[in-house]
């Protein structure tokens, strides 16, 4: 290999280099600027609370499944994302465990007859 080759080589391995390291700069930046997936863990948090019958009631607990959703879709968030997960599953386990208070059927005919009067 003459000297000349050589320095051509390295232009050749510059320019190489040169236009690997901006494709992949270019592939980085897309990555970060893609758009977020539709079914986030909110969207699916919410869509599982209005099936629930005791969301509507436990509003606290709602409001809180909803923050701990909220924090698993935040990509910053990675310490917390362990603990969130934890929180959510309990709380969701508490919402749907929730039971109305029943009403008996003498209630039901002494409020029928309260509403008419």
């Amino acid at each position: 290999m003459t000297n000349r080759d050589k320095v051509e080589n390295r232009l050749y391995m510059r320019e190489y280099m040169r236009d690997r390291r901006k494709q992949e700069r270019i592939s980085r930046d897309a990555d970060e600027t893609a758009e977020v997936p539709l079914a986030t863990t909110v969207v699916l948090v919410q869509e599982e609370l209005d099936t629930l019958p005791g969301a509507p009631v436990l509003r606290s607990l709602t409001a809180t499944a909803l923050a701990m959703a909220r924090i698993l879709d935040d990509p910053d968030a990675t310490p917390q994302k362990a603990a969130a997960a934890g929180q959510l599953r309990q709380i969701m386990a508490e919402i749907r465990a929730f039971k109305a208070p029943s009403i008996s059927g003498l209630t039901l005919i002494r409020n029928a007859r309260q509403n008419r009067n």
